[in-house]
């Protein structure tokens, strides 16, 4: 790293608030259980880069990338974002930069400090404000990297949360640490600490500028919802991504967006040929009949295929784990509704999870606790039976090719397979499981013919 990014240099460019011109900023930090005999090893390093401009309508925006190791993390769509700041610093769009942590097999975003700290016209003039539920007070001054940076400590009702060393002539966050509980009330240390600062002049602005606009369109037309940790891109998303991609390395090439733009690549052409390998997989088995079976109910019953003659099956393969309750779990509650509206209709449906650990006796009765944890928890009414993989296989286990589970198949009343659809369903949350229901109608309608 260039001496003009670090220490005496880097102080001596902060001589101003940063309310005008360009400039990139790191970070590096890191993310620790602490315990009663102190903090532990690192459980995620993390780095972030961020950069500041002025935008056309004369406010800052604050675009930032976050590269994340250990405990699980964001998925590439999420990495990247782009906050609009007001004049004081506060941002007036929903983006949020944030990590994503694996705690006991769920998952929790953990929000990180923003480069400019958004109070800086505040800490100059007073010792103590409120703002919302939170607390601000500055305790004394501390020289961090030849920074001369004010302390400020950041509280709420439940206590002391956050430790932010601001630079007292720029407002630049030099140092952050705080406090935060996942699972069942552990603690965590979060801290984050600058790592490189420097002015971006007109030429260097030119070549981060169109990475970055491409970026931005990508994800508006992705679309994906906040806080989205689902890995996988539907059909149309990866055609969005697909169009973008020989541009954007080319764009990105000797950036910091070049690392992101080939992660990009890579995942998008893998999920493509996931997808091509699925739909071939999905013909093998339209149209034809159904494999013969016979299933243990959760209850302890059985159920065959023969018994089910007539009837039209809709087979839903899943883990049907009641931890880590992530979401989309709950089109299990929309297949649950189709189950009431349409069991009239001879409609069998059976809820299939698929664990591989019920072919060990030492743990198929921790598999059936957390079976009948999520059934009891979603007050599922359809029947569900249990599969070590093997009923899975005789129907083309999707999971061999990468592709994960649910897979949802539907027979009609003459054996034959009518539908056959890998993953969950993109939903209307008015319409619920409108493709699937679509199916199952249009085949109610042909036995009555």
């Amino acid at each position: 790293m260039t001496a003009t990014l670090l220490g005496l240099s880097m102080a001596t460019l902060l001589a101003t608030p940063l309310d005008t011109g360009s400039y990139e900023i790191r970070y590096t930090g890191s993310l620790s259980q602490v315990s009663r005999e102190g903090t532990g090893k690192a459980a995620k390093r993390f780095s972030m880069y961020c950069l500041l401009t002025d935008n056309q309508d004369g406010q800052r925006e604050l675009s930032f990338l976050v590269d994340e190791r250990g405990g699980a993390g964001w998925h590439w769509p999420e990495r990247f974002g782009f906050i609009t700041l007001n004049e004081k610093n506060q941002p007036s769009n929903k983006a949020r930069i944030q990590l994503l942590h694996e705690h006991l097999e769920n998952h929790y975003p953990l929000a990180l400090q923003q480069p400019v700290f958004e109070h800086f016209d505040k800490i100059k003039t007073t010792k103590k404000f409120k703002d919302g539920q939170f607390e601000y007070q500055v305790t004394g001054k501390k020289k961090i990297k030849d920074f001369d940076c004010l302390q400020v400590e950041i509280a709420t009702n439940f206590g002391r949360r956050q430790t932010l060393s601001v630079d007292q002539k720029s407002g630049l966050i030099i140092a952050a640490e705080q406090r935060v509980f996942m699972g069942q009330g552990d603690q965590f240390s979060l801290k984050m600490e600058l790592n490189a600062f420097r002015a971006v002049d007109q030429e260097r602005l030119e070549e981060l500028l169109p990475p970055l606009k491409t970026l931005r369109q990508l994800q508006i037309d992705l679309g994906r919802k906040e806080n989205e940790k689902k890995h996988d891109l539907n059909a149309k998303q990866l055609a969005e991504a697909k169009k973008v991609l020989v541009q954007l390395e080319k764009e990105a090439d000797s950036t910091p967006f070049s690392r992101l733009a080939s992660v990009i690549n890579r995942d998008v052409k893998s999920q493509l040929q996931r997808t091509g390998d699925v739909a071939t997989l999905a013909k093998k088995y339209l149209g034809k009949p159904a494999q013969k079976f016979e299933l243990k109910l959760l209850n302890n019953s059985k159920i065959e295929s023969s018994d089910l003659a007539g009837k039209i099956q809709v087979l839903h393969f899943w883990d049907y784990r009641g931890e880590p309750l992530d979401e989309p779990y709950g089109q299990v509650g929309y297949l649950d509704f189709l189950n009431s509206r349409l069991k009239k209709h001879e409609v069998k449906f059976i809820g299939v999870a698929v664990n591989p650990n019920l072919a060990d006796r030492t743990q198929v009765s921790g598999v059936l606790r957390s079976v009948r944890k999520l059934k009891s928890f979603m007050n599922l009414s359809y029947d569900i039976a249990l599969d070590d993989g093997s009923l899975l296989r005789k129907f083309g286990d999707p999971t061999k090719m990468g592709a994960k589970l649910p897979l949802w198949v539907v027979i009609d009343g003459e054996g034959k397979i009518v539908h056959y659809h890998v993953g969950f369903y993109k939903i209307n949350p008015d319409e619920g499981l409108r493709e699937l229901e679509t199916v199952i109608v249009a085949e109610i309608k042909n036995r009555r013919k």
